[in-house]
Formats: structure tokens, C-alpha cells, sequence
């Protein structure tokens, strides 16, 4: 007789071969995510996943990579964007960078995560700086974008590098 043998999985415990058909097994098409095994559809990973990537780059000068929000040049922030469905945060940094500023980002390092937003810092960038229909591009002193929109986002992620 073959030895049965339980397996927790997420705040189920089953025996035997049900445990493949258990919510939570990625076999079963789900996902089992935090501690207590709190189950979500694929459906529902993919909204809880964050909404948006933006990218920290900052000159040996001190000057910070900022584009403007439309219509408001005055009104600056890093360069960033929704994430695309199936696209990683990386990816989206990497891609939002380009298209608003056409710099290419190197090393790029998770540096906030509040669930909505991941901020990345670009460790190096290379590409001509230019500017899109998103915003104006520029290089400009951190304080100009402390004063923007975006200002207390901005302070969370310059504490996290240790600015």
C-alpha cells in the first residue's frame, strides 16, 4: 500500500492526490500569494500587480532626469509609465525611459515599491536626451521636482537611496 502523505498548501492541508487540485497550486491555474495563502485567479494577480514603473537617474552634478507633465513645464517628475499586461516593472522602466527621453537605461535597481508605483534607479544611461509629446525632458536640480505633483512619491524614493 503506497505511504499517503500530507501537504499544506496555502490554509489547506490536503492528503494524497487532491493536494494537485488544491486552490493555490500553480497547476490548478492559481496563485497562492502572502502568508496566510490568500488565493487569487490569475485574473486577480495580474490587477494586484503594480500600475506603473518610474526610473531615478542622477548626474555626478546632482542634477536629476525629470520630464515635464503635458502642458505644465513647470511640473516635473521622473520619467515612468503604466505597465504593460505580461510586461515586467523592469521592462516598463526601461521602455517608458526611452520613449520620454531617449536614454537607455543600465543596471537598473528596485528602489520603492508602494504597490502602484515600483521606482527604479538607473545606475548609468546612455542616448541623446530628447523630449516626446509626454512631457519636456530635462536635466534639473532635485529640488525643482520636490515642488511638483509628485512630491511626496518623489521624497519616499530619494529617502529609500539615501538622498
Amino acid at each position: 500500500m503506497p505511504k499517503r502523505t500530507n501537504e499544506v498548501i496555502g490554509d489547506y492541508s490536503m492528503a494524497g492526490s487532491r493536494k494537485n487540485d488544491a486552490p493555490g497550486n500553480i497547476r490548478a491555474g492559481q496563485n497562492v500569494i502572502g502568508s496566510k495563502g490568500n488565493v487569487l485567479s490569475d485574473e486577480e494577480a495580474e490587477m494586484s500587480r503594480p500600475k506603473s514603473a518610474v526610473v531615478f537617474l542622477r548626474r555626478k552634478d546632482g542634477k536629476v532626469l525629470a520630464v515635464s507633465r503635458p502642458g505644465d513645464e513647470e511640473d516635473m517628475n521622473m520619467p515612468g509609465g503604466g505597465i504593460e499586461p505580461g510586461e515586467s516593472p523592469i521592462d516598463a522602466a526601461k521602455r517608458e525611459l526611452w520613449e520620454e527621453t531617449g536614454l537607455f537605461a543600465f543596471d537598473l535597481v528596485e528602489v520603492y515599491n508602494d504597490g502602484v508605483t515600483v521606482a527604479f534607479r538607473a545606475l548609468d544611461a546612455n542616448g541623446r536626451l530628447r523630449s516626446s509629446p509626454e512631457g519636456v525632458a530635462a536635466w534639473v536640480p532635485l529640488q525643482r521636482m520636490l515642488q511638483g505633483s509628485y512630491s511626496n512619491f518623489l521624497r519616499n524614493v530619494v529617502r529609500k537611496i539615501g538622498l
